[in-house]
């Protein structure tokens, strides 16, 4: 019993002077292009909460275009493989394009250069850095990362909230007219 003992003492012995004397430098997800997919809810002022896949890379969170702007009606289309994606912000004579070779936003006359961070492209679309939707078209995301959610607001009257807005109307006309 206690040879048994010393052979389990050595094997311990032998194992931590090897990792002691093997130091190897390691770094954790040292790959800048790492980020998570998680889902976030999303709560739009005037419309609703909805849940949405977004990713997080260094504390920052990332948006689908895609979906964001389907979500707020936004026309949008997106090219095969989510290299660029084009439509109108508001008005049809408000024309933007988002392009991920370029690393750029065109809206109207303006462009808008993207650095790396700002931008990332995945199989299912591109996703823009939350402070870009302020910075380019006046969204503002708020991103409260215990509870996993984005409050956007903005001064912009968007086509979602225009008909939601529209929707409540009609309802409460309805409500007075059968009352």
């Amino acid at each position: 019993m206690y040879r048994k003992h010393i052979a389990v003492f050595n094997i311990f012995l032998l194992g931590l002077l090897l990792i002691l004397t093997c130091p190897k430098t390691s770094f954790a997800q040292a790959d800048s292009s790492y980020y998570d997919e998680v889902t976030v809810m999303v709560n739009v002022a005037g419309i609703g909460s909805y849940d949405m896949p977004g990713l997080i890379k260094n504390d920052n969170v990332y948006l689908p275009v895609n979906i964001l702007f389907d979500l707020l009606k936004i026309k949008n289309t997106s090219s095969e493989g989510y290299n660029t994606i084009d439509g109108f912000f508001i008005s049809s004579d408000s024309i933007y394009s988002i392009s991920y070779k370029d690393l750029k936003i065109t809206m109207g006359k303006r462009s808008y250069s993207l650095l790396d961070d700002r931008i990332i492209q995945t199989e299912t679309g591109l996703y823009l850095k939350t402070s870009v939707y302020y910075d380019v078209f006046g969204l503002k995301c708020l991103f409260n990362f215990r509870a996993l959610s984005i409050k956007i607001t903005t001064d912009i009257e968007l086509p979602a909230i225009r008909e939601a807005r529209l929707n409540a109307m009609r309802a409460n006309i309805n409500k007075l007219r059968d009352g």
